[in-house]
């Protein structure tokens, strides 16, 4: 798991160097109504983050939840330890690592299955936070993936608990009509149609994070080809129907998964009532009907401590002389003395992911420099240490559709879509494909 936010995409010029007694060391990162910025006490060395307000947000609306905010003691709600006046910035806990992060890389390990008794936990955790913030009058409004990090942690190898924060559509149950909206994807259907947001609305936002949790699939994912509907829609689309939770997960207990989709119900009214009884249900440890299968071995595994130091040194490296030099050979040729000095050969069949990584970023920078052959081989190899990985699938498809072999290209996008649970990178499939298509579609084309 990282243990820091990346600092990529950093506008240093505009970063202050001070800020009262702390030295500003990261950022900013901006937000919907504010830039982060992350300091160190000078007496104290503790390490805070701070949210400094845009200029078109009103400075009394922030402060009063800020305050309010503080009132919320628990230990799954970001807490607020004070609002710089003068600098217009809440002062917040450090929290670096968020749940988009952690389940990306989860799901990588667990092909999508998280063990139930991790989900569980998990879960117990943001929604006693959502409660919490509830029974201090604060209606949050925007719960999401990316409004939940983990903070509190005891050492560097421990992230701590997940907890929710980002409160900027938040608002006072007597001042809900201080709008700020939230993230559509993640809405009630309520909220889509222009109603405020609400403690139901927030427990139906949780149960989509929920079923995410559990299943590695958003509920009202848009499984579309012509990518012309969003999870928006179906969420608007009263007609539209979840998977079963328990179709999905039959190892998941009946109650919890039959909860889960309780939450996720159109009719707000019986959402508080089942957010409840779901908090009950999480609150034992879950011994899940079937054993969950294993994850496939994680680089660390597979290698020795020396070998992962290099591999991820050397994609690191790559990545950067590839995106910031812009030179592919060069990138190539670091791959290449890595996997060399590891004789990746003798993972073939060993589902290591990190080795299955620098044969498809071998094989990108080959489609870069037009090297087509090449870099199907590339990619081939990849798939020869992992056969379910995604990316060796895309960039050997986009190889095969450069040579012209769109039949090919088609079986590999196909296999890969099956494959695939992030939704970007499906999306990017999904175009691909339909270009593959409506070239063999179109036999004048494949003659030119």
């Amino acid at each position: 798991m990282p243990t820091q936010r990346p600092l990529n995409g950093i506008n240093l010029a505009s970063r202050p160097q001070r800020m009262r007694e702390y030295e500003i060391i990261e950022g900013p990162y901006n937000g919907t109504y504010g830039s982060v910025l992350i300091g160190v006490h000078n007496t104290l060395k503790i390490v805070r983050a701070f949210k400094k307000l845009l200029p078109h947000v009103r400075t009394a609306v922030i402060k009063q939840e800020a305050l309010k905010l503080r009132q919320v003691t628990s230990p799954y709600v970001i807490q607020i330890f004070d609002f710089f006046e003068d600098e217009r910035a809440i002062v917040m806990e450090y929290c670096p690592i968020g749940l988009e992060t952690y389940l990306i890389n989860r799901f990588r390990q667990t092909n999508g299955k998280l063990p139930i008794e991790e989900a569980r936990q998990l879960l117990q955790h943001i929604l006693q936070g959502l409660i919490d913030a509830h029974s201090s009058g604060i209606i949050h409004g925007d719960i999401k993936p990316a409004n939940v990090r983990f903070g509190g942690g005891k050492s560097d190898d421990d992230i701590g608990y997940p907890k929710l924060g980002d409160f900027g559509a938040a608002r006072g149950l007597k001042q809900s009509g201080l709008i700020i909206p939230g993230s559509n994807n993640w809405m009630a259907t309520e909220l889509l149609d222009g109603g405020k947001a609400t403690i139901s609305s927030d427990y139906f936002s949780f149960g989509i994070i929920a079923y995410l949790i559990l299943s590695g699939k958003h509920p009202f994912f848009a499984n579309d080809p012509s990518c012309l509907t969003s999870e928006e829609d179906n969420i608007k689309d009263k007609t539209f129907i979840p998977d079963d939770l328990s179709s999905l997960r039959p190892d998941i207990p009946s109650r919890i998964a039959n909860l889960v989709m309780g939450l996720l119900s159109r009719d707000p009214e019986p959402r508080e009532r089942v957010a409840e009884q779901l908090k009950v249900a999480l609150s034992e440890s879950l011994d899940p009907i079937k054993e969950i299968p294993k994850p496939s071995p994680t680089i660390t595994e597979a290698l020795t401590a020396d070998e992962s130091e290099l591999i991820n040194k050397s994609i690191d490296q790559a990545r950067l002389l590839f995106f910031h030099h812009y030179d592919a050979w060069e990138a190539v040729q670091v791959l290449d003395k890595a996997l060399e000095t590891v004789n990746w050969k003798r993972f073939e069949g060993k589902n290591i992911s990190a080795l299955a990584d620098c044969w498809s970023f071998r094989a990108y920078f080959l489609n870069a420099r037009r090297s087509f052959i090449d870099a199907v081989e590339s990619a081939s190899n990849g798939l020869s240490i992992d056969n379910d990985h995604v990316n060796s699938f895309h960039v050997r498809a986009y190889a095969y559709t450069q040579l012209g072999d769109y039949t090919k290209a088609k079986a590999d996008l196909k296999k890969a879509l099956k494959l695939c649970r992030h939704y970007t990178k499906e999306r990017q499939l999904k175009q691909l494909l339909a270009t593959i298509e409506d070239r063999l579609k179109s036999p004048e084309r494949l003659t030119k």
